[in-house]
């Protein structure tokens, strides 16, 4: 059943975001998004305008949310290190989980950008500065605890971990075991060594 006009649109949006992550967006129906929103035809359109503007949205929200948790975690971490060795060590797990092998949204269409309208390209973008963001944060807090060299370049390491985060997520959606992933994990922190 339909949603009265008055639905909660960040709630819509959430549930937008979980159809849009889980099957991508050329794999997404507009009768997928109103079943999972509880939208009319006409209150989605009224509202989204179109599912490329409502991907838009997701897109936004998503990053937005993502590197707003990075940061809390990063700030309630223990150290700038034990942040980073949990982001990664965390791709390792949970791959039992319902969407275990999911990618991250940002990158997830990633391979479709040249097709794509620049819109979604910029976005995308956005999402990756945005993540290279905490994780030069991450680094720079760990080189003052002395726990990374401090003649590391922070912003080469960032981009580094970023980089590696989302092919690690690329190849865990592949199928990569546990134990694959974990030794990707342990060379990819091996960075982080003098």
């Amino acid at each position: 059943m339909a949603r009265p006009r008055e639905f909660n649109t960040e709630e819509a949006l959430d549930e937008a975001v979980e159809v849009f992550w889980t099957k991508g967006y050329d794999a997404t129906s507009l009768r997928d998004l109103l079943n999972a929103m509880e939208l009319s035809k006409s209150s989605f359109y009224q509202t989204f305008d179109s599912k490329g503007a409502l991907y838009l949205k997701c897109l936004d929200r998503y990053r937005t949310r993502i590197a707003d948790e990075m940061m809390h975690d990063l700030k309630q971490a223990e150290s700038g290190r034990a942040f980073l060795e949990a982001v990664f060590r965390d791709l390792a797990r949970g791959l039992d989980r319902p969407h275990g092998r999911r990618p991250c949204l940002v990158m997830n269409d990633s391979g479709d950008v040249e097709r794509r309208e620049e819109a979604v390209a910029r976005r995308m973008r956005r999402g990756a500065e945005q993540f290279e963001t905490v994780f030069r944060t991450a680094v720079e807090r760990a080189q003052r605890e002395g726990d990374v060299p401090a003649d590391k370049n922070a912003d080469a390491l960032a981009r580094y971990l970023m980089s590696s985060r989302s092919g690690l997520l690329a190849v865990r959606k592949a199928g990569a075991s546990a134990k694959e992933l974990r030794d990707i994990i342990e060379v990819t922190l091996s960075a982080l060594e003098a």
